[in-house]
C-alpha cells in the first residue's frame, strides 16, 4: 500500500513538472509570434520608402 502511494506522489510531481514546461513552452511560442510580427512590419516599412 505504502508503495502505491509513494508511486502517486512520483506521478503528480512528473505531471507537475511537465505542466510547468508546458507553460514555458507557451510563453516562448508567444514571444517568438510577437518578434515574427515586429519582422514583418518592419519589412513592409522598408518596401514603401523605395
Amino acid at each position: 500500500r505504502r508503495k502505491k502511494e509513494e508511486r502517486r506522489k512520483k506521478k503528480e510531481e512528473r505531471r507537475g513538472k511537465k505542466e510547468v514546461g508546458r507553460m514555458k513552452k507557451e510563453e516562448e511560442d508567444e514571444y517568438e509570434e510577437e518578434e515574427e510580427k515586429e519582422e514583418e512590419e518592419e519589412e513592409e516599412e522598408g518596401e514603401e520608402e523605395e
